[in-house]
């Protein structure tokens, strides 16, 4: 997990409770620091916080996601922002983590985020209607 955020406290918070959880996790200040932690290394998240003293936060998001397109991103922030305003970013972001949060719901929240979906139930078994036009076909289909 790479965090961006201005904040230093939220930074540490963030980083510890992902640590706290077993993930490995790591965190810059700035989006221009974050792009280029980006490039040296792969990460599976990118956490972001909404307000970067750098870069707009929804441009860092664009230009990640063009350049990275396996890197789920996330973004954060203390203003609450709803599923309309999420869709607005152009982003398919993997989702919006409000703050505050406690340890354990930032945690589950990114365990689900990187836990695939189980696959579609079978689709189930429809017996097909044949239309039979060789004499031969219909001969063996009277025997039977």
């Amino acid at each position: 997990m790479l965090v961006i955020d201005p904040d230093e406290g939220d930074r540490r918070r963030l980083v510890l409770g992902l640590r706290a959880g077993g993930l490995r996790a790591e965190a810059v200040a700035t989006g221009a620091a974050g792009l280029a932690r980006l490039e040296e290394e792969r990460f599976d998240f990118a956490i972001v916080e909404l307000l970067l003293d750098d870069v707009r936060a929804l441009r860092l998001l664009r230009c990640a996601a063009d350049r990275f397109p396996s890197l789920q991103l996330v973004l954060t922030s203390a203003y609450h922002l709803g599923a309309r305003q999420l869709r607005q970013t152009g982003v398919d972001l993997a989702g919006f983590l409000p703050k505050p949060w406690s340890r354990d719901e930032l945690v589950g929240f990114l365990r689900r985020k990187s836990t695939p979906p189980p696959p579609p139930p079978p689709r189930p078994l429809r017996p097909a209607s044949v239309t039979l036009t060789s004499p031969g076909a219909r001969a063996i289909l009277r025997r039977a």
